[in-house]
């Protein structure tokens, strides 16, 4: 981060139990963030648990993770944002393999 003050993007004092974020959701994705030249990124590997049709991430899992990036991007202008409505539209499948 260039010359700014640091930017909490994995808050996990009050977010523990979020089923995104939360590292102490048994059941959650405990995604990560990294700002790097002003993006945010995080990796997700995907399980069977977490799969549609056999072999692809179920569609509302790619959504919680668009949804969480898109939160942590408001971050990087200072603020906190929440989803007023989310409309996504898959032209391919993710095949998870």
């Amino acid at each position: 981060m260039q010359n700014q003050k640091k930017i909490i993007l994995n808050d996990e004092t009050d977010y523990g139990e979020c089923f995104a974020c939360g590292p102490k959701n048994p059941y959650g994705l405990k995604l990560k963030f990294i700002e790097e030249k002003n993006t945010v990124k995080t990796t997700f590997k995907c399980t069977k648990e977490y799969q549609g049709f056999p072999g692809y991430t179920h569609g509302g899992i790619i959504t919680t993770i668009i949804d969480e990036v898109m939160s942590r991007v408001s971050v990087l202008e200072g603020k906190w944002a929440s989803t007023a409505k989310l409309d996504l539209r898959f032209k391919k499948n993710d095949s998870n393999q």
